[in-house]
């Protein structure tokens, strides 16, 4: 199931391999497969089709353009659409993923709806940057959660790529509604491999935020901690470094020009 950019082989290499390691038999890792197979969907996203060694780049996209479904050796998508925030765009691409009719006997529907579970893959199609995977990545983990889909494992990372293409795919997993087959394909995806390409997955925050207790360590009207010191005291510490804070900031030109020199951006302006 996917739209020419099937970063989903990976969950099915690591299933497969993780029986095999196991024992299985050649016949039950192949049947294991392509019971992955057909529980995956794919779905990917660039800004600029990849580079093609010897040949000219390609201008099938403008500068405010993005291809939806286009292919990891530059195979066109599905649609050619105008840049749009990430939000609306992964919102989309799930959509197409949990919807997803089939092609024929080869490639079964793809149901993915609210009490499934599904593992996601937010894969690097060659030249995005990780903290934009992340943002791909909560996005998507928020609209999974708010459809009602449980999502316990999150990949993240460089998979699959093209080289020097600015984009990212989207994989889901539908996993098992057994618990004991569920249970099984989770942890042949967290059993533990040597493969350079295989990138464990991202640990997950909490659902909801944790409360924690108010600081006690300040009563109403108790006695802060840390040493005492007069009125005096505390109003000279005060300007003191009121009037460091002033001073930095009134050098801001020079100590930039020197940050410039010294080549590690942090003072100056960026301080």
């Amino acid at each position: 199931h996917n739209w020419r950019a099937p970063a989903g082989t990976v969950l099915v290499h690591k299933i497969a391999g993780a029986a095999a390691a196991a024992g299985a038999s050649l016949a039950e890792v192949a049947a294991i497969a392509r019971e992955t197979s057909d529980s995956a969907g794919t779905v990917g996203v660039a800004l600029e089709v990849c580079t093609i060694p010897g040949q000219e780049p390609s201008d099938r996209l403008a500068a405010t353009e993005i291809e939806l479904g286009l292919g990891i050796h530059g195979e066109p998508g599905t649609e050619v659409l105008p840049a749009q925030p990430v939000d609306g765009l992964v919102d989309r691409m799930v959509g197409m993923i949990q919807s997803w009719a089939g092609d024929g006997a080869q490639s079964p529907p793809l149901s993915i709806t609210s009490g499934d579970s599904a593992a996601l893959l937010v894969n690097n199609l060659g030249a995005t940057p990780p903290m934009e995977l992340y943002i791909v990545a909560r996005r998507a983990i928020k609209t999974l959660t708010d459809r009602g889909v449980e999502v316990p494992r999150v990949y993240i990372g460089s998979f699959m790529t093209s080289l020097n293409m600015p984009g990212m795919s989207l994989t889901l997993l539908k996993l098992p509604a057994d618990g004991a087959a569920r249970e099984t394909t989770l942890a042949r995806l967290y059993s533990p491999t040597t493969a350079p390409g295989w990138v464990p997955a991202a640990p997950r925050v909490p659902a909801a935020p944790v409360q924690v207790p108010p600081s006690t360590a300040i009563g109403d009207g108790g006695t802060p901690p840390g040493p005492a010191i007069s009125a005096a005291a505390a109003a000279g510490l005060r300007s003191a470094i009121t009037a460091a804070a002033e001073a930095v900031v009134a050098a801001e030109d020079q100590l930039t020009e020197w940050d410039r020199v010294a080549g590690d951006g942090d003072a100056g302006i960026t301080f």
